[in-house]
């Protein structure tokens, strides 16, 4: 009896250790399962955008890619337009007039027109097939954009405006090849902000002969073969006013996993363009041409239209970017994200706040310098009360008054008001380039005085600009001027902050106190 108990001892001793054992096992994968989430809920990839892109899978599928739509490239005479839209085609405002004629300038052969639709019902059944089979790492999300070269100098603006905002998520920036890759610059200035550099030309050579792309065909290849699930692209020169991590899990991302943002005119593309996609041609009012510097991205959503939207460009200086532009302007990529989920019937939100220009004034001429885009979350909302508006009230109603939780709807005139208006979030310096390495030159565009002389503002501090709710260009300069401060002499660093300091009319303070201490950016992140 006595042996008895005195070997029970030991054994329950065992079971509590064990149950401890794999109770501490539990917490301890809990926390790296924590741990390897960023806080806008998403996992961190287990590997780099590189191993990513040099993956055999990723290289399988690629080589498959390519074979598949090198096969499918019609035997046909390229598009060449006669005749281009016009300022006057582009300008056709679609609120006033949205049953508009279509801009119809293309003309085909009918054996022309007939390849052209063989091909992409043949890329429409490609896409079936090969969409399941896209690499990438599952529930990760993260930011791609595009540089190298001359480029680097403006990624890093908009990478360090956005670190600015508070985001967490991994960045991917993509570099066409060899020769544009800076050491330097990709593994001390960025890898500390969190973004890594990825050669595109590891992949695209493996399947030969080597492609040669356009700067309009890399960005689709970019959202593709990054290593996110969820991908937030932006151009170089593109970056958030506030965090942009948790559009991801919030409408109308939430709901379609897709979001795009307008261009200023109205759609161009070619009645012949929905002939060869066998899709109904829509009324010109429905939506106005797309801007595709900022793009939302869902792969396990939308990796068939992406897969088409990359056929549209591997083909679009031949055929697609005529036909979805006809001219336009800013005739490219543009047009191909869209389209191909129009084309395949996939889900997506469209922006319909309207993109704003942003510019100064300077010696009695303005100049514009950027455009700003609409938060989403904030479009989609004001979008629901439009719609159940409209679902109880005639339209007369709301015009002689009715309001709702965002102010008057409509003025007089029917136009809408700001109060219809969503929040402002993205930036595109598309038109002035945030270049940190000509700053200082005479040349500069960054920096202009008027006719008294005095340095003026890279854009006038309106109601529009006030709209984000802070001074951007402020932060801005500072960013600009540790950036600089951070690369440069001390003589360059001391007129950089000077020509900083004269253009916002006041001491950065503040900056001054951390170059004193010259304490690194990224450190404080």
């Amino acid at each position: 009896m006595g042996w008895i108990r005195r070997s029970q001892r030991p054994r329950a001793w065992r079971i509590f250790a064990s149950l401890l054992l794999g109770l501490s096992l539990l917490l301890f994968m809990h926390a790296c399962r924590r741990f390897l989430r960023d806080l806008s809920g998403a996992v961190v990839p287990s590997v780099t955008g590189a191993q990513h892109l040099q993956s055999p899978r990723m290289i399988e599928f690629w080589t498959k890619l390519r074979t598949n739509i090198d096969d499918l490239i019609p035997q046909i005479e390229p598009i060449k337009l006669a005749q281009k839209a016009t300022p006057e085609d582009q300008g056709v405002d679609i609120e006033i007039d949205p049953e508009h004629p279509r801009l119809d300038l293309i003309r085909l052969p009918e054996d022309s027109l007939r390849a052209l639709r063989s091909s992409h019902d043949s890329m429409t059944f490609v896409t079936s097939i090969l969409a399941p089979e896209l690499p990438y790492e599952s529930k990760t999300r993260g930011i791609v954009t595009t540089g190298g070269g001359d480029y680097f100098n403006i990624t890093l603006i908009s990478l360090r405006m956005l670190r600015r905002t508070g985001s967490r998520l991994p960045v991917v920036v993509f570099i066409d090849n060899d020769s544009d890759y800076d050491e330097y610059i990709c593994e001390q200035v960025f890898r500390p902000l969190k973004a890594e550099c990825v050669i595109l030309s590891d992949l695209l050579d493996m399947a030969l002969p080597s492609l040669s792309l356009g700067k309009y065909q890399y960005k689709i290849f970019s959202v593709l073969f990054s290593p996110f699930q969820e991908v937030l692209f932006m151009d170089a020169d593109a970056f958030p006013a506030h965090n942009p991590d948790k559009l991801f899990s919030s409408e109308p991302f939430k709901s379609t996993g897709m979001v795009t943002w307008p261009d200023f005119w109205a759609s161009t593309a070619s009645p012949l363009f929905y002939d060869i996609s066998r899709t109904e041609t829509p009324m010109l009012g429905v939506r106005k041409s797309s801007e595709a510097g900022i793009l939302m991205y869902d792969k396990a959503r939308h990796a068939h239209d992406l897969l088409l939207a990359l056929y549209y460009n591997y083909l679009g200086p031949m055929w697609y970017y005529p036909l979805l532009s006809q001219g336009a302007e800013g005739e490219g990529d543009k047009e191909t994200f869209l389209h191909a989920a129009m084309v395949l019937g996939a889900p997506f939100y469209d922006v319909t706040t309207p993109i704003h220009i942003m510019g100064r004034w300077a010696n009695n001429t303005w100049h514009s310098t950027g455009m700003r885009q609409a938060d989403p979350r904030d479009d989609w909302r004001l979008h629901q009360v439009r719609m159940r508006l409209s679902q109880t009230a005639q339209s007369r109603t709301m015009n002689e008054g009715m309001e709702d939780e965002y102010g008057e709807t409509e003025n007089e005139d029917g136009d809408r008001t700001d109060a219809e208006l969503a929040k402002p979030l993205f930036i595109h310096c598309n038109l002035l380039k945030l270049d940190i390495g000509r700053l200082l030159s005479p040349d500069s565009e960054l920096w202009t005085r008027n006719g008294t002389g005095v340095l003026q503002r890279i854009w006038r501090l309106d109601e529009g600009m006030l709209g984000f709710g802070y001074d951007v260009e402020e932060v801005l300069w500072e960013e600009i001027v540790l950036t600089g401060c951070d690369l440069m002499a001390a003589s360059e660093c001391s007129r950089l902050l000077d020509i900083a300091e004269e253009i916002l009319g006041h001491k950065l303070t503040k900056i001054i106190r951390r170059l004193e201490r010259l304490k690194p950016f990224a450190t404080d992140n």
